[in-house]
Parts: structure tokens; sequence; C-alpha cells
């Protein structure tokens, strides 16, 4: 809990902007009562909270895509750099998918599902 008594009083914490800001107790507004402070400060940490973890799930979503894009790259690299090594595709071909070399197949697999 971000509430402490520190010199003068009762000094009350409130996120602003990503900055922690203490304020002493008598500068808040009079109507303001502890109890409904705390219960109002929860909820915002709540909120705070549930934008951290939607913001994670979207960008583990978001590295999950990244890395199918990166497989796919690594098999059309190994592809064609093969292809230029046999002067055509036809070899290739016929390996996919079931007879790629194991980390090729994996990217491949990965790639496409």
């Amino acid at each position: 809990m971000l509430v402490s008594q520190q010199l003068n009083g009762l000094y009350f914490a409130s996120l602003y902007r990503n900055r922690i800001q203490f304020l002493p107790a008598e500068t808040l507004a009079p109507q303001l009562e502890y109890r409904s402070f705390i219960k109002d400060f929860m909820y915002t940490i709540g909120q705070v909270a549930e934008m951290f973890e939607a913001q994670r799930v979207h960008m583990e979503a978001e590295l999950e895509q990244m890395n199918r894009t990166l497989d796919m790259l690594k098999f059309k690299c190994w592809y064609y750099e093969q292809a230029i090594k046999d002067g055509s595709e036809d070899r290739l071909k016929a390996l996919i998918p079931d007879h790629l070399p194991d980390g090729i197949r994996k990217a491949y697999e990965n790639a496409h599902c």
C-alpha cells in the first residue's frame, strides 16, 4: 500500500503520468475520506494491473507472430540456398513437408500453423 506516515501527517500516493506523487493529507479536498480514497486508489491500481496484463498478452501474441515470420524466413533462406546449389527447385519441392531436415521442418511447420 502506497500510504505512509511522514513528517507533518499522512501523505497519499497517487499515480499521474507514470509517476508516483506523495500528497500531504491537508492538500486533498476536505470531503475526501481516507477510506474512499483507499478504495479508489486500489481500484486504480487494479486498472493499472489489468492494463499491464492486457499489454503482456498482446506482446506475447505479437512475439508469437514474429517467431512464425522468422521461421518462414529461415525456411525460405534455406530453401533458396539449396536451390542455388542444386541449380533448380525440383529436389526441394519433393522434400516438402515430410522430408525436410529436422530444424528446417520445425521452422516450416511453425511458419505454416
